[in-house]
């Protein structure tokens, strides 16, 4: 007798086929199995155990998956994910300044290379594409193509041996890898409600912080040992980027100089610090910041996280009262994709997310994905959850990668916040300001906007949360976040 639990799981289409002719060509073992992959079962299984939920038996049924609905159409979701009894709900991120449409490109790799450290052959070659706030994207390939290496330099978590990769700075990302899971299985004896709590717990996200807030690496430190020009001569070394604002055409990062006073800190335009190679140390700076807009207005007590995770599938009895390690994969992974949408993504990313789930909670993901009004990007090997909610498919294979299906992402040239004007010395300024002798951007104060007495109010309701938890706002966080307090910061939830 074999046993075999989602043996598909994390199996490419060839290597299914392969288990397939090996289990249909053994006609003296027995095998039961428990999967939720349709096509697998229909193609193997002679017999049908069905758990009967109401009743809590197994009935016994001859024939194919197919005979089985045929003569059961409530199961009907076995095969169509567009009817379910789950329900999900994703929250909806709001815009990003510099966005008008939900078909402008918020993420763009152009001619990326990339080859792992004593590999003979690069894992990336020539990769390029776009997403946009109306992308659905499928990641498909054999397993070992490249896939995984490929959402690794699109989030960031590891910098490309050639090309580009452009994100806007104020883009929310989640990633739900394979086995995220890890984070919520560290605290198998909270419940989901407190498991939220402990993460968001004083207006941080703990799991987020440990990486921003990880080590200098060498090359990095290197970076920051190159001094900075300005126009007189003078040279200052970089220490810190210990803040970001949006002007009206730019993102502008403080940057604090080796040996010197926070008074003498100046600002920088995103782009001259990306030619001075910076790039990872600005992708930190945007996630502390991203994370702080974020988390000042959104705090995570008992009754918002239950609210919260009763939108992804899991009932009130399981989020309040049972502990973690009684949770099964399904459960878990609706707990952990949950915790990657309290920060509101723009951009999701989906490493195989049908792995744990059964059918009907997969067609409540595949109902929250095409009512999403963010970007999804995800790797998958099942055909039926691709096809229903992925109309553009990107097909990796041997480090290269081809685009097909309906592409939403309108093409552009332009990066969505500007780039700043090159000046007559090369160097780069943002609306008509100078560069100083140490480098930094001198720029003239905006205007101030004449605010409402509700805006005002939720400014002073924003500032008392920031003052409780021992912080000051900057003016990005003031300003912007889910209520759009003036025009051009921050997002909106509507």
């Amino acid at each position: 007798v074999l046993l075999l639990d989602e043996p598909t799981n994390h199996l490419d289409v060839k290597n299914v086929a392969w288990l397939e002719h090996f289990l249909l060509t053994q006609p003296r073992i027995t095998s039961l199995m428990v999967s939720h992959d349709t096509g697998f079962i229909d193609r193997v299984v002679t017999h049908v155990m069905h758990y009967e939920t109401d009743v809590k038996q197994l009935s016994y049924h001859p024939g194919s998956l197919k005979d089985f609905v045929d003569s059961h159409p409530e199961a009907r979701t076995y095969y169509d994910l567009s009817d379910s009894v789950v329900k999900m709900t994703f929250p909806k991120p709001g815009i990003l300044h510099g966005v008008p449409s939900r078909t402008k490109a918020v993420v763009k790799m152009r001619n990326i290379h990339f080859t792992y450290p004593g590999a003979a052959a690069p894992a990336l070659h020539g990769v390029s594409g776009s997403l946009s706030l109306s992308s659905r994207v499928a990641l498909l390939g054999p397993n070992g193509a490249g896939k995984s290496t490929l959402v690794k330099v699109l989030t960031g978590e590891v910098l490309p041996a050639a090309g580009s990769v452009w994100r806007h700075p104020a883009l929310r990302m989640a990633y739900v890898a394979q086995h995220a899971t890890h984070h919520v299985e560290q605290h198998m004896d909270k419940t989901p409600s407190e498991y939220m709590q402990w993460r968001f717990a004083g207006g941080e996200d703990k799991e987020m912080m440990a990486k921003i807030t990880r080590k200098v690496s060498p090359e990095e430190q290197a970076l920051l040992d190159k001094p900075f020009t300005g126009r007189n001569g003078q040279q200052r070394f970089l220490e810190e980027i210990v803040g970001r604002r949006l002007t009206k055409k730019n993102y502008e990062y403080e940057v604090k100089w080796r040996g010197l006073k926070h008074k003498d800190n100046t600002w920088l335009v995103r782009q001259r610090l990306e030619e001075h190679g910076f790039s990872a140390l600005l992708k930190l700076a945007d996630d502390r910041e991203t994370l702080n807009a974020t988390l000042n207005y959104q705090v995570c007590t008992d009754s918002t996280a239950r609210a919260h995770l009763l939108n992804f599938g899991l009932d009130a009895e399981t989020i309040s009262h049972r502990r973690i390690e009684s949770l099964s994969g399904g459960q878990r992974i609706k707990v952990t994709i949950a915790s990657s949408f309290w920060l509101m993504p723009h951009l999701i990313v989906f490493d195989e997310p049908s792995n744990y789930l059964d059918r009907d909670s997969l067609a409540g993901l595949a109902g929250a994905i095409k009512e999403f009004p963010g970007a999804v990007l995800m790797i998958s090997h099942n055909s039926d959850f691709t096809k229903e909610c992925c109309p553009e498919e990107w097909h990796v294979e041997a480090g290269r990668m081809q685009v097909s299906g309906e592409v939403t992402t309108t093409p552009d040239d332009e990066d969505a916040t500007g780039a700043g004007d090159a000046d007559s010395n090369g160097d780069y300024t943002a609306n008509g300001d100078d560069l100083d002798g140490g480098g930094g951007l001198v720029s003239a104060a905006p205007k101030a906007k004449k605010l409402t007495r509700k805006q005002q109010k939720e400014i002073a309701r924003r500032t008392a949360i920031a003052r409780t938890r021992g912080r000051t706002l900057s003016e990005d966080e003031r300003l912007g976040g889910q209520d759009t307090l003036v025009k051009g910061y921050g997002c909106t939830n509507n």
